[in-house]
């Protein structure tokens, strides 16, 4: 039996959580079965490097959300690669769907990452017209709840599937990073607002009082300029310009994790965020917020230690912890590591997967096209 193509679509291969997962799906996928293909809607990016070289990666370099030109590339490269399943993921799944209506027998599958698209009523709106035949896959519960009960999506073509990590080939650790060993906090994490850097900004001003060698390390890109400003103003305000380093994004993220001692989430909304993954795989000892799946990652508080969001002073006492005591912070590591290594890397994940693509390859239930026009292709394509 020939292999079937498998095309993951995302706008950019800029380092984020979504963008790290679809490289690990691809990656990934049982070549026995599958043709892995990666589509970038908007633009390439440094997680382009870590894509495996007999994956066949298309660039569209789409200038607007409606862009006719990258469209009609997408649909003859979908029907000349003899793709049969679309997986999108985020907002990539207008443009997806697009190529669904003009090539019969495409089955489309939305992969929803971003915690916070619960709250958005307009958005539901839009998603519920895009998804309207379409499988939907969650990264946590809530989402699934959503998709069943806002978007109107039948309960058996919505699925919960773990995000995982590949364990790393090498040990590397980096060197010449800012603060000392000891005393080093990890966020990863693209600065916006939803990640609330500004609540760990004041957790550590009180942290300083007791432990003030603490070096707090933000790796992620700025992506809203207005909030990445806001943050660091108020470095400079609560006093911790000497104590605060952005080093922006990095591919490798997990050899800057290695010459860590703590990670940290402080989000006020998540999905399953790549970030907790990677610090578990990297054996790093952790304080998250009880948002999204990250108390189940977390083993409900038995691999690291779990604080409301938004509670600065909750926040501060953890990590007040875990630098006080050296002997619990490698026990919470290596209890972490182990219960990442067993519950999210790839064999589990990508069984789930890879039952519902058969699932939906031997029911192929995908209707036929309705007539194309341009009303319709600018209803659909938003984002």
């Amino acid at each position: 039996m020939n292999p079937i193509g498998v095309l993951h679509v995302i706008d950019s291969m800029d380092v984020g959580g979504a963008e790290r997962l679809a490289v690990n799906l691809v990656n990934c996928l049982p070549r026995e079965r599958y043709r892995p293909y990666l589509c970038t809607t908007r633009r390439a990016g440094p997680l382009l490097n870590s894509v495996h070289s007999d994956v066949t990666v298309l660039n569209l370099a789409r200038r607007t959300r409606f862009d006719l030109a990258a469209l009609n590339e997408m649909k003859t490269f979908v029907r000349k690669q003899e793709i049969r399943v679309l997986h999108a993921h985020g907002p990539a799944v207008f443009f997806s769907k697009l190529v669904a209506m003009w090539v019969p027998g495409t089955i489309l599958i939305w992969h929803a990452h971003y915690g916070g698209l619960s709250s958005q009523n307009l958005k539901s709106l839009l998603y519920r017209v895009a998804c309207a035949e379409a499988t939907i896959i969650t990264v946590n519960e809530n989402l699934a709840t959503w998709a069943r009960e806002r978007l109107g999506v039948s309960p058996e073509r919505v699925h919960y599937l773990q995000n995982f990590v590949e364990k790393p080939q090498s040990e590397f650790v980096s060197r010449g990073l800012p603060g000392e060993a000891g005393f080093r906090i990890a966020y990863v994490a693209n600065i916006r607002s939803e990640k609330d850097h500004i609540t760990l900004l004041r957790s550590l001003a009180t942290v300083l009082k007791r432990y003030p060698r603490t070096h707090l390390l933000f790796i992620g890109s700025p992506s809203d300029r207005d909030y990445y400003d806001l943050v660091c103003k108020s470095v400079v305000d609560f006093g911790l310009s000497n104590n605060v380093s952005f080093l922006g994004p990095v591919q490798d993220v997990y050899s800057v994790l290695r010459a860590c001692d703590i990670g940290v989430l402080s989000s006020e909304i998540e999905g399953l965020p790549m970030a907790l993954l990677e610090y578990g795989m990297a054996g790093l000892p952790t304080v998250a917020t009880r948002v999204g799946q990250c108390a189940e990652v977390l083993n409900n508080g038995r691999a690291g230690i779990l604080v409301d969001s938004r509670s600065a002073r909750e926040l501060g006492r953890a990590l007040e912890y875990l630098l006080e005591f050296p002997e619990r912070r490698r026990a919470f590591g290596a209890i972490f590591r182990e219960h990442v290594e067993q519950n999210y890397s790839s064999g589990a994940v990508l069984t789930k997967l890879s039952r519902i693509y058969e699932n939906l390859l031997r029911s192929d239930q995908t209707p036929e096209p309705a007539a194309i026009t341009t009303e319709k292709i600018r209803g659909v394509l938003h984002e």
